[in-house]
C-alpha cells in the first residue's frame, strides 16, 4: 500500500493505493497472464475506486494490459474493505510481483 501527498492550488490531500495481484499463468503460446486489482482513495472522500485488469507479457518481452476486463467500481470505504478481503481469499496478494 502506498500513500502519496498531492498539492494543488486548493490544498493538499493524500492518495492511498493498494494493488493486489494473482500469480501469473503462462498459456500454450508463451504469453504470461496476471490478474490485478487496484484500490485507490483519498482522505477527501468516503469512497474507493476499484479497477480490475489483466496484464499480458509475451515471450518477446512486449507487455500490455486489458483495462476493461473488469469494471471500474466506486464503493464506500466500508464496502471496499469487504471486496479487499474477498480478493485476498480468492488468492490475490499485495506481495505478488507484477509481471512488468
Amino acid at each position: 500500500m502506498t500513500v502519496s501527498t498531492f498539492r494543488s492550488r486548493w490544498g493538499s490531500y493524500n492518495v492511498t493505493r493498494a494493488i493486489l495481484a494473482c500469480e501469473s499463468e503462462t498459456n500454450s503460446e508463451g504469453t504470461k497472464k496476471q490478474s490485478v486489482v487496484t484500490f485507490e482513495t483519498t482522505d477527501q472522500t468516503e469512497t474507493v475506486s476499484i479497477v480490475s485488469k489483466t496484464l499480458f507479457l509475451h515471450d518477446d518481452g512486449h507487455t500490455f494490459e486489458s483495462c476493461y476486463d473488469g469494471q471500474r467500481t466506486t464503493l464506500l470505504k466500508t464496502e471496499a474493505r469487504k471486496v479487499y478481503g474477498l480478493r485476498l481469499r480468492e488468492g490475490f496478494s499485495p506481495e505478488t510481483a507484477l509481471i512488468y
